[in-house]
């Protein structure tokens, strides 16, 4: 299905993402540990990635609901033609 490939590309940037957030919580608890201020553009980037990474979760989220919505439709089809099969056959 196309949603997967999405989503397989979604998962890579989220991770990449990820990795930037765990490096910059760890600069700013060494910071924190050290008595040092923590500079606002590290602020900023943390809180600029943790937005990155929640608009990525919206976008899978509506992804996977697409592809549910897909999955249901299916379904509903191969029920419809199971009744109508049913319908068609001879009764005993």
């Amino acid at each position: 299905p196309p949603e997967a490939g999405e989503i397989e590309a979604l998962t890579k940037e989220v991770s990449a993402i990820g990795r930037n957030v765990n490096q910059a919580v760890r600069a700013m608890n060494t910071a924190m540990q050290r008595g040092q201020k923590i500079p606002r553009l590290l602020h900023d980037q943390l809180a600029h990635q943790l937005h990155q990474i929640a608009q990525h979760n919206d976008k899978a989220r509506s992804l996977m609901v697409r592809r549910a919505q897909a999955q249901r439709a299916h379904v509903d089809q191969i029920m419809e033609a199971m009744k109508g099969n049913e319908e068609a056959a001879p009764s005993d």
